[in-house]
């Protein structure tokens, strides 16, 4: 998990916040597969503009997608994870 950990974040492509809120969907599984008021409540100390922002830059960048046709719930795009080496 570490190495999976450090290649996202050596990946350089996001904001600190959106960083923030991708790690936590990739690394607990419980917050993976969530919806927005699942997100605010495991970020109660981020103003709804800056969660939003961020939702809105990983959207964009496809580092997650909507698990459902209603665009309710949030999930990591699994393709987007880097790749790691695999052991000999």
């Amino acid at each position: 998990m570490l190495e999976l950990i450090t290649k996202i974040i050596n990946e350089n492509k996001l904001s600190l916040k959106a960083l923030s809120l991708y790690l936590q969907m990739v690394i607990l599984p419980e917050r993976d597969y969530v919806t927005w008021s699942e997100i605010k409540e495991f970020c109660p100390h981020d103003k709804l503009d800056e969660i939003r922002d961020a939702l809105d830059e990983l959207n964009v960048k496809l580092y997650i997608i909507y698990a459902d046709n209603d665009g309710t719930i949030f999930a990591v795009n699994k393709s987007m994870l880097p790749k790691l080496e695999e052991e000999e």
